[in-house]
């Protein structure tokens, strides 16, 4: 039924008639069975094909619900029964009023610790989504590509509102692991509140300062199509989304002043970015705050780069001492200040306001010595 029109072909054998009958019953056989069976299969090679596309698009147009696992997020925290209360503490959703209640998250939901990790890890993702939507809701930033140009997949990052205008420009970058764009901690954002596990106060308090507002997504690496991971063009780890942040967007903003805030591994990835695009950026990289940063300063080869890397930056760790104490730290490394904080992840929100009263230090210096 693939084709009304049935090829024909007479063949005349005027001494070999047995032959010619051979020929015309194959010509039957190829137009009733092969014909259709290869038409079929062109179509489900073809068909195949164009889901693939549709998948890739589909990831392209969704990425807003690009994960740590890379996979599209289906479940919303209400779907696990949690909720943010007012104060920004995740809880245990009410049965009868369906708001947050008094419970707090609750890791054991089985007997088998395996399963118990998976819930946990699940319900991080939809935190993952719901942390993207209040970066454009709460904070009203907007989000922007990061992409190779030539890829059916793309990273993003998000910016604030006209942030590539601003005299002032602040980076955000967060450490390895699960987390993502918006935010320091998983574990603060389930086990204390929003305020500590996210970079929204970091966020607000510059757009109040009139910065511009960068937040990287340095850990968007890949996507999972078809049970496969593709790497990101452009984002195939988090030091080559830094450079494809930078060429995209940074590289061509006005701001005269740069300022970085990087926590954990973003610290690597910061020397890193640095050491690079130095030529490119150190006019206008103005300063630098790690929060408990496990760099090296050793890792950067130029005695320039990493002379004015331990100029302009300063990096608060734990520690038992006071906001702002100075601690013991080695000639050839980067400055350390305590964070008032003996906790890894605590560190970003507890030195918040050290971390801008140094940044407004360093500006007005800048200033003065141009």
């Amino acid at each position: 039924f693939f084709f009304k029109k049935k090829v024909k072909i007479k063949v005349i054998f005027v001494n070999d008639f047995v032959f010619s009958k051979f020929i015309n019953t194959f010509i039957q056989l190829f137009n009733q069975i092969l014909l259709p069976l290869m038409v079929i299969f062109l179509i489900v090679v073809r068909l195949n094909g164009l889901c693939y596309k549709c998948n890739l698009k589909a990831f392209k147009f969704t990425s807003f619900f690009s994960l740590s696992s890379g996979k599209m997020c289906t479940k919303t925290l209400k779907d696990f029964g949690y909720g943010f209360n007012t104060e920004g503490q995740l809880r245990k959703l009410d049965i009868k009023s369906g708001l947050p209640g008094s419970e707090p998250f609750e890791f054991i939901v089985s007997k088998e610790h395996s399963v118990n990790q998976q819930n946990y890890e699940s319900l991080g993702e939809a935190i993952t989504a719901y942390i993207y939507e209040l970066l454009e809701t709460r904070c009203s930033l907007q989000k922007l590509t990061v992409s190779d140009g030539l890829s059916d997949i793309s990273s993003f990052i998000y910016t604030s509102k006209d942030a590539l205008n601003k005299e002032k420009l602040l980076i955000l970058i967060h450490g390895s692991g699960v987390v993502r764009a918006g935010q320091w901690a998983r574990s603060l954002i389930i086990n204390d509140c929003l305020k500590t596990g996210t970079q929204f106060e970091y966020i607000m308090k510059a757009i109040a300062l009139d910065y511009g507002v960068i937040v990287t997504n340095t850990n968007d690496n890949y996507r999972e199509i078809n049970n496969k991971k593709l790497p990101i063009p452009g984002s195939k780890s988090p030091e080559e989304h830094m450079d494809t942040v930078w060429n995209l967007y940074v590289k061509h903003s006005k701001a005269k002043n740069i300022f970085i805030v990087a926590h954990s591994y973003g610290g690597v990835v910061t020397i890193d970015f640095v050491s690079r695009q130095f030529a490119n950026i150190n006019k206008r990289l103005t300063a630098i705050a790690f929060t408990d940063s496990v760099h090296s300063i050793l890792t950067v080869k130029s005695p320039k780069i990493a002379s004015y890397l331990r100029e302009i930056t300063r990096n608060w760790v734990t520690s038992q001492l006071s906001l702002d104490a100075p601690v013991t730290t080695s000639a050839t490394e980067i400055t350390k200040l305590s964070a008032g904080h003996t906790k890894h992840e605590m560190t970003s929100s507890t030195c918040i306001n050290s971390v801008f009263n140094y940044f407004e230090e360093k500006y007005v210096l800048k200033k003065v010595e141009i």
